[in-house]
């Protein structure tokens, strides 16, 4: 009848809603135990012995929960994407890669500021400047490559060549939204202010953009799939 029909699927809506729920309090369970273990004294020392290996460790899981928290807002509940465990090695991977890129870009600013190739002086000129030129090389050109890898992963089992993927994506759409919005309206501020902050801070602070890196980038992909900009 309609009111057993009515009563199944309601029953069936709340029980989703108590499995949503408790895979969010899951998350957010290891979230706050990962910052519990690596606290600030313990983690800074970690980082400084291992830093390639915490750069690994921070966005494996934060960036991969950024991107969860991007899907979640899609789907309404916590949908794990295709091959989640690939796309985790691949953010842990992205994490080595900004712990090289964060001294790197910081010495080639003080060396051009030494050389007077920049027309600026002072710490808050040298923190935006590492931000403009780190945002629109390295970090403009790693988001462009995790969308085609996180594209490429999203069709594996349709099919297998990058070529006939990379077909299927909108670039155009990704690189203005993400060129012209997101990189000079968050990347460059959220990064000016870390490289503002004391040199014990910046690892922290770097590790919760993490969450937001995966977020942005799961979003923006989302958004680039239904053409709204």
């Amino acid at each position: 009848s309609p009111t057993i029909h009515c009563g199944y699927l309601y029953t069936k809506r709340i029980m989703l809603m108590k499995k949503n729920a408790l895979v969010v309090l899951m998350f957010g369970l290891l979230v706050g135990g990962f910052l519990f273990l690596f606290s600030r004294d313990s983690f800074l020392r970690f980082a400084s012995d291992r830093p390639y290996v915490a750069g690994f460790i921070k966005f494996f899981f934060l960036a991969s929960i950024g991107d969860l928290l991007s899907s979640y807002i899609k789907h309404k509940k916590v949908v794990l994407p295709e091959l989640f465990s690939i796309r985790a090695i691949i953010w842990g991977c992205i994490g080595v890669l900004i712990v090289l890129m964060f001294p790197l870009y910081g010495a080639g600013v003080d060396h051009l500021m030494d050389q007077g190739l920049l027309p600026f002086e002072g710490d808050f000129f040298k923190a935006l400047s590492v931000s403009v030129l780190m945002n629109f090389t390295f970090g403009a050109m790693m988001m462009l490559g995790h969308f085609t890898s996180d594209g490429y992963l999203d069709h594996f089992y349709e099919t297998k060549h990058l070529g006939e993927t990379m077909k299927r994506l909108d670039y155009v759409s990704f690189i203005r939204r993400t060129f012209f919005k997101v990189i000079p309206f968050f990347w460059i501020p959220a990064h000016t202010i870390t490289f503002l902050l004391p040199s014990e801070y910046r690892v922290l602070f770097a590790a919760s953009l993490g969450i937001a890196l995966g977020f942005l980038l799961g979003l923006t992909k989302r958004m680039t799939e239904h053409g709204n900009d």
